[in-house]
This record gives structure tokens, sequence and C-alpha cells, in this order.
């Protein structure tokens, strides 16, 4: 069958490329070609936690198992690493010493590679390049940043922290990386975050926070949020551009420690903290000023995810509480044992603990559960959302439409032929050809587009 015209594929990847920055938040050949890219843990640099992307499914019917990949069976192959998704591969780590990349359709591998020591950890991808550090392990003797290429699993260069020779310190990478602008920020059991050239591995800066780094830290445009812990945890804000100390908010006596990535929105760091209790701290980005803290009766997930006006916490049940103030707004009772980070996908949170939820991001409702869980956060694709369990398993689940197979309104409705609440590849070269004779507007026609790429 002829394709469409050169004008109508142009006016289908313009009008693709405005839903895809609009709507879906992603570029334009992502958004053509419907991929959702999650390249570093949480999501973003910023930790939020958010996929701007409405088309994960609200019934339970529309979501089913399509593969497994097994790593084993023992402890040691355990995954509490957060995959990252980019373009079609997911990326993971294991406690068993390997790195693996997975094809996101069949869940078959692509290559692994040996690192030395266990990963557990969360990858950073970017400009062709997996970023994975190793040796967390309490016993662990040694552990680098480790930059292997995207595409053959080869190590290009590693990175040993040059502190761990001092008292009460140690070579482990136990932070997950964050990279920006090509330069690779890390934390590590010597105490110190590492500024380095993304390419080789060069040092640009060092800065010691005072305590081992076993989260992630958070990345802005012109700071790094760094969490320390033991020895007297502190939440400590560092210049990206030459290390210097920003401030310092220090969390309590020698037992206080950051037990979390910090997530930063709206002015706020938000990230749990553990002294006698646990606690949800939010600090002013600026200066580190106190603005509230919440108390929980166990530990966190690593991190929080912000959207809707709401703070997302997977503590057991998951809450969802006012970033003014850390007021209840709901909870839900999910009761999920292993707590991993919430990941935001449009209106519903998914949370990942025995079991894997989906819950209304407004109200808390549960949509729907699957099994599998307790490793890191999910990551979620155009047509597939995958789940990593503790157990040595990574599942790839299809999500059918999100659509409810409502009417639909606004200009989507014009096209939706059979009523079904979707539009199909017709559908939407009508909508091309009617903006081409000039009845539909490139706005009307990304809005067709956006439903489109839901459906």
């Amino acid at each position: 069958m002829r394709g469409p015209s050169a004008t109508r594929r142009e006016l289908l990847r313009g009008a693709m490329a405005v839903a895809g920055s609009s709507v879906l938040g992603i570029t334009t050949a992502e958004a053509t070609e419907r991929e959702f890219n999650q390249r570093t843990y949480a999501v973003d640099a910023r930790h939020t936690g958010f996929v701007d992307a409405n088309h994960l499914p609200k019934e339970d019917d529309k979501v089913s198992q399509e593969w497994e990949f097994d790593i084993g069976d023992t402890v040691q192959d355990r995954v509490t690493s957060s995959p990252a998704l980019v373009d079609g591969t997911l990326y993971f780590g294991s406690w068993n010493e390997h790195v693996y990349a997975v094809d996101a359709d069949d869940g078959t591998q692509k290559w692994r590679t040996h690192v030395y020591t266990d990963v557990r950890t969360s990858p950073a991808v970017a400009d062709g390049m997996v970023y994975v550090g190793a040796g967390p392990d309490l016993w662990a003797t040694a552990g680098h940043l480790y930059a292997l290429d995207a595409e053959t699993g080869t190590i290009e260069w590693e990175f040993e922290p040059q502190h761990a020779d001092e008292p009460g310190r140690s070579e482990k990478v136990g932070a997950s990386p964050v990279v920006v602008d090509g330069t690779v920020y890390v934390g590590t059991k010597d105490s110190y975050l590492y500024a380095l050239d993304a390419d080789s591995g060069e040092k640009r800066w060092e800065f010691d926070a005072g305590g081992w780094i076993k989260f992630a830290p958070a990345v802005t445009s012109d700071t790094v949020y760094v969490p320390a812990a033991q020895g007297g945890g502190a939440i400590v804000a560092v210049n990206r551009s030459d290390g210097t100390e920003r401030w310092r908010y220090d969390i309590g006596d020698w037992t206080g420690l950051a037990n979390g990535s910090p997530t930063v929105s709206d002015g706020r760091v938000i990230v749990g903290v553990e002294e006698s209790e646990y606690r949800l701290l939010a600090l002013g980005v600026d200066e580190g000023e106190k603005l509230w803290s919440r108390n929980f009766p166990r530990p966190f997930g690593d991190t929080v995810a912000v959207a809707h006006g709401s703070v997302y916490v997977h503590n057991d049940e998951l809450y969802a509480l006012d970033p003014t103030d850390g007021s209840q707004q709901w909870m839900a009772e999910i009761g999920s044992g292993y707590r991993s980070s919430p990941l935001v996908v449009g209106d519903i949170v998914i949370a990942c603990g025995d079991t894997t939820y989906a819950v209304d991001a407004g109200s808390g409702d549960v949509y729907w559960s699957i099994p599998g869980g307790g490793g890191g956060h999910v990551a979620v694709g155009a047509d597939r959302i995958y789940v990593p369990e503790l157990g040595g398993k990574v599942y790839g689940y299809s999500v059918a439409s999100g659509s409810s197979g409502e009417a639909l309104s606004g200009p989507a409705a014009d096209y939706d032929a059979d009523g079904d609440g979707e539009i199909t590849v017709s559908e939407l070269l009508t909508a091309a050809d009617d903006y081409a004779d000039g009845d539909l507007s490139l706005g009307e026609l990304a809005d067709v587009a956006a439903v489109f790429a839901a459906s």
C-alpha cells in the first residue's frame, strides 16, 4: 500500500514533534517513534521521578507479562539497580558483578560486562556511554566508577576514589552517578563528591562532604545537592563550576545520616533523613533553611517523586504530601514490603514493593497491581513497563492503550470515527490532510497527534 506523501509525512512529523514537546516531553525523533528515554536514576538530574506521558492504562486487563529476563536465583544475582531505558535498550546492574544491556522489546540480552564487584547502583546513560558505580556492599574491599560503551559494553575507562586510605573511608562507589553537560557527578564512600570528564574520566574537581555518600546527588543548572551519611550526616549544596561549598544543613549528631537521594523542585530540596526517627525533610534551595519535616515509621525508598502539586513518598504505604508544608493529601494502603522510589507517569503513580501498584496520582485509588518488584524503581516505555525484581529477574509487561474507551473531546473528537476514544493512523492522516487544506490549525493537529501517541 502506498504510504503518505512527503508533505503528509512532514506534517505528521511536525505534529508529533509539537505533541511530543508540549504533551509528552520528548524529542521530535522520540515522539515520531514513540520512544521514552529515562537516562538516569529517578528520570532526571533533579530526581523528580516524573515521566510526562499520559499513556498507561487504568484497567488491569490491559497489562500483561511479555517477557522475563532471569539472571539467577542466588543472593549474588539480586537486582537493586533501577534500569535506565534509552533507545530501546534497558541497562541495569546486579549483585553478581555484571552490568547488563537487554532489548526492551523482547527481553533478549545484548551484552553483559563484568566489573569485578557487585553493582547495586543505577546506571546513567549519556552520549553513547553507560556510567555505573560498583562496590557498595558493606564488606567489599574495592569499587570503582565505570564508563562502558552503550553498544558493546566495553569498559572505556574507570575511576578509583582517591581518599580510600584515610581513616573510616573506603573506595566503594555506593551512589548512582548523574551526568549533566559532559560531566559525571558521583559520590563515594571515601566521603568525596567527584566531578569527572564524561569522555575521559579525568577529575575536574572534588569535594569532601564529611561523610559517606551512599545516594545519588541532585544536579541543577548551578548546584549539586549532596546527601552525606555516617559520622554526622548533612545535606550539602556545592557549586557546579568549581566544587566549593554553598551551604550545609547538618542533620544531627554523629548518628544522623541522609537516607536517600534529594529531589529538587519548586525551590525545595526534599530528602529522607534518619536520626532516632525517619524523617522527610524539605530545605530551601538557596540557603538550606529548614522549611518543614515529617516523621515516618520506616526508612524511605531512596527518593520521592514530585508532580501535580504533590510529593509522593513510598514508605510501605504510598503517601501524597503537600509540598508547601508536608501535610498529608492522601494515603494508599498498598502494604508493599520493600520500598522502591515511586515513579509518576502522567496521572498514575507506580510504586514497587513485593508487588507493583498503579495508583491514581490525584486520589490514591489503586487501579491495578502486577507481580514483581522489590528491586529498583520501574522504567516505562511507550508500550511496556519494566519491573526489576530483587530475586534476580527483570520483567517486561505490555501496556495497552491508556484510553478509557470514552468519547474524546476537543479537536480529536472530530477524527475519532468509531468513537472508541482512540486515534488510528488513518484518522491521524485525515487530520494531517485537513491541516494541509487550511481546515485545522497546527495546535489542533498536535492535539490529535497527542491522542494518537497515547492510543
